[in-house]
């Protein structure tokens, strides 16, 4: 099996510190970049999140372009029919919405109970052994597993 170079293992799995933005990233999407690096933790990044973190930057600042243009304009161009920029708001929020928690930036995606379970220490006991106040809680459920008292 042939070696990988150090170059290809480096593109995907980093060492330390924030990951760079990508170079032809709007000078509005890299300020979401550097702020996104800034309030997470460096440890929830891996360089092969660079693409869909560049993608939610964009469509930020798109759906950030759009919002501005209908609120100068209105969402009724002048002819009469509906804005364009109504379906591009529309379709940059739904890719903010299905990125947002594929990366964990969405507060639902931040609670969630199995992203939980990943940054807590392991339990010392088993989820189906009863401690003390679980059997106080629970009269006769120690008897049941086979505990007994």
């Amino acid at each position: 099996m042939a070696r990988k170079s150090p170059d290809l293992t480096a593109k995907f799995f980093r060492t330390s510190g924030a990951l760079a933005a990508p170079a032809g990233l709007p000078p509005a999407a890299e300020r979401l970049w550097t702020a996104i690096q800034r309030e997470t933790p460096l440890a929830q990044w891996r360089c092969a999140d660079e693409p869909l973190l560049g993608a939610y930057c964009r469509a930020a600042a798109l759906a950030d372009e759009a919002a501005a243009h209908l609120e100068a304009h209105g969402q009724v161009a002048p002819d009469g029919k509906i804005s364009a920029w109504v379906a591009v708001l529309a379709a940059h929020t739904k890719t903010l919405a299905v990125l947002g928690g594929k990366l964990r930036l969405s507060p639902s995606s931040r609670i969630r109970p199995e992203n939980f379970m990943l940054r807590q220490e392991p339990a010392s006991r088993r989820p189906w052994e009863l401690s003390d106040a679980d059997a106080d809680l629970l009269p006769g459920l120690r008897e049941f597993n086979g505990k007994g008292k």
